[in-house]
Parts: C-alpha cells; sequence; structure tokens
C-alpha cells in the first residue's frame, strides 16, 4: 500500500469468510487509531517500528468457535489485535501451506518490538482530533520524509468483495 493514512470503521474492518476466520489485519502500521464519536473517545497505538493491527467487533475465540457467518454476534465492544508479525496466508485446510517465504518458525525467528498505547479523548485533543493525533504521531513518522497526511475515505477505496455475496443454505 501506499505509505499514508486511511480510514474505516471497525465493521468495514470484517470480511465475511463463508468459513469464520481472522480478518482484517492491516500490516506495515506505524500508528493505529481507534475512535467512538459517540463517546468522544480514542486510543492510538503507535511504534517506532512496522506493526500489525486489527478491530473487530469479535474476539479472536468468537471467530474460531462459528463454524459459518450467522453463527458470529456482533459485540458492542472493539477488540484490538496487536502483533509483531504473522505468518503468510496459507494452512492447508483447502489449499496449500503458505510459501516458505511467508512462513514464520517460532524457533528460528526472534521477535522484538514495542509499541505505545495512547488513550484521549476530545476533551485533552483540545476538539482538535485529527490534529492531536498527528502530533502524537508525529515521532513515528520520522523516517517517511515524503510523508503526506491524506485522508482516504472507505467509498474511495475498491472494496474486493463481490457486490452480491454469496448466500449459503445450512
Amino acid at each position: 500500500a501506499i505509505l499514508g493514512a486511511y480510514e474505516t470503521t471497525v465493521d468495514g474492518m470484517y470480511y465475511p469468510y463463508v468459513y469464520p476466520q481472522d480478518t482484517g489485519n492491516v500490516t506495515g502500521v506505524k500508528w493505529f487509531t481507534v475512535t467512538d464519536p459517540n463517546k468522544k473517545a480514542a486510543v492510538v497505538i503507535a511504534s517506532e517500528g512496522e506493526f500489525e493491527a486489527s478491530a473487530l467487533h469479535h474476539t479472536a475465540d468468537d471467530l474460531t468457535e462459528a463454524k459459518h457467518p450467522y453463527d458470529l454476534e456482533r459485540r458492542d465492544e472493539t477488540y484490538l489485535a496487536i502483533n509483531s508479525i504473522s505468518s503468510g496466508a496459507g494452512n492447508s485446510s483447502f489449499g496449500p501451506e503458505a510459501l516458505e517465504e511467508y512462513r514464520i518458525y517460532s524457533d528460528k525467528t526472534d521477535v522484538d518490538y514495542a509499541f505505545t498505547i495512547i488513550p484521549y479523548t476530545a476533551t485533552n485533543a483540545w476538539g482538535d482530533i485529527p490534529g492531536y493525533v498527528s502530533d502524537v504521531t508525529r515521532q513515528y513518522r520520522s523516517e517517511a520524509d515524503n510523508y503526506v497526511y491524506e485522508e482516504v475515505k472507505d467509498a474511495e477505496i475498491p472494496d474486493p468483495r463481490p457486490s452480491n455475496p454469496p448466500v449459503y443454505d445450512s
């Protein structure tokens, strides 16, 4: 992806795979913000290195235990997942293993990462949440000399999902 700032919703990060599984993970992240406009509260997760993140209205256990998307109940809470690295897609359940270059072996991979969690409200952002986030994340953007803040809304990002998702009988 192009270096920039992208915006979506927590619901927009979920993809209803036929068999529920981990979804919504974004990679190469320097900072990740989750806001609740109704509560005027938010949290920023930021790091000097890159990390992976997702925000869903389902727990990892919810996704693991469900057999179909309709088995999932949307929770009011938002569940954040922050990771250093994930193995590539593929697990032999319906196709080949992940390619060797995208596999991660726990006995051969040293992982060392750190991140900062910064909760804030509209009050301590002085009403300017985008400006506050920009200030808070500035130190994490130092290596991106050509960084230009540009909001990209969901409507401008092509949706890879079929326009009419398939319907499956149970």
